[in-house]
């Protein structure tokens, strides 16, 4: 007697468990069902989050794909790295390792692209210091500021001792031409060459 009620308690467990089993497995349908729906209108998070319940309910490496498909559409970037992540973890010799390994790239790329750049801080630059101009003891008078240059003395003591220096050179330079100061061994000297002989 005590063995018939263990072997009819396994029994109801057994087909307990089978009931259950056959609604989890009508449930995760009926959500991916929902879900394609939803993904075939283009309401790719809504689809994803029916995926989602899928794979709690079956669990299909291949529905992870789908999650992925369906936020990678959604503009969920995160959400679809990794959802393709475990669908590689799960499946690492799929056939579709290339594409997905694409898509976790590109998906990668635009996270990069849209955080915001740090910016440098602002570079600030001292205010200009200023000291005051030196006080002129002899303020200009009017008629030195209004006087044009070719009427200033100075103007006119600096153009006479560039002349005077120039009438110096130029004597002296006569006075050394005048001069047989060649001499035969430096060579013949002339515009453009030099020869030079010992």
């Amino acid at each position: 007697m005590g063995a018939f009620v263990s072997w009819s308690s396994l029994a109801v467990l057994l087909l307990f468990a089978g009931t259950a089993r056959a609604d989890d497995t009508q449930s995760a349908r009926a959500h991916f069902q929902r879900g394609t729906k939803l993904y075939d209108l283009g309401r790719y998070l809504e689809a994803a989050k029916e995926y989602e319940t899928t794979y709690e309910l079956k669990d299909d490496p291949a529905i992870l794909f789908n999650i992925g498909q369906a936020y990678r559409l959604g503009h969920d970037h995160p959400a679809a790295i990794r959802a393709y992540k475990s669908f590689l973890r799960r499946v690492p010799d799929s056939d579709q390792r290339a594409t997905v390994e694409g898509y976790i790239n590109d998906l990668q790329a635009a996270i990069d692209r849209e955080q915001p750049k740090p910016q440098p801080p602002p570079v600030t630059t001292p205010a200009p210091v200023t000291t005051p101009a030196p006080a002129t003891t002899a303020p200009a008078t009017t008629s030195d500021r209004g006087t044009p240059v070719y009427k200033k003395w100075w103007l006119w003591t600096i153009v006479g001792g560039v002349v005077v220096a120039g009438v110096v050179v130029g004597v002296t330079v006569g006075v050394l031409a005048s001069r047989d100061s060649f001499h035969p061994s430096l060579g013949t000297l002339g515009p453009g060459a030099l020869t030079v002989s010992f």
